[in-house]
């Protein structure tokens, strides 16, 4: 298995499994650094030549996160999740039953927790 991991390194918890691609960020990056870094390193992945991806997307770097230490917006998660997803669909990896199982999970939450039912 190769995994990438793109993490604050004084984030919880503090020892860490090393990924193949482990790269610490400092404490307080935000947005933009953070997507830099990550579009530079995705490349590095796609040598690998995967046959599936798990996408971990994770929401402890927000600022708001009381474990995480980088400071991280709602919009800078939104602008990595196209980044990530697009690149892996140049791919071509056999992932559209994998995305649709997903987002119906995804979906029946937002549905079941939203403030008013939509």
């Amino acid at each position: 298995m190769f995994t990438l991991s793109v993490h604050c390194k004084s984030n919880f918890p503090l020892r860490k499994r090393h990924s193949r691609i482990d790269v610490e960020l400092d404490a307080g990056v935000g947005d933009h650094e953070y997507l830099q870094v990550l579009e530079a390193v995705l490349p590095r992945v796609w040598e690998f030549k995967p046959q599936a991806v798990l996408y971990q997307s994770g929401v402890d770097g927000l600022a708001s996160d009381e474990l995480g230490h980088l400071e991280l917006t709602h919009a800078g998660l939104l602008a990595r999740d196209p980044l990530v997803m697009r690149q892996v669909r140049e791919q071509a990896l056999p992932l559209e039953l994998t995305v649709e199982a997903h987002a119906n999970t995804l979906c029946t939450a937002r549905e079941i927790f939203s403030k008013d039912g939509r």
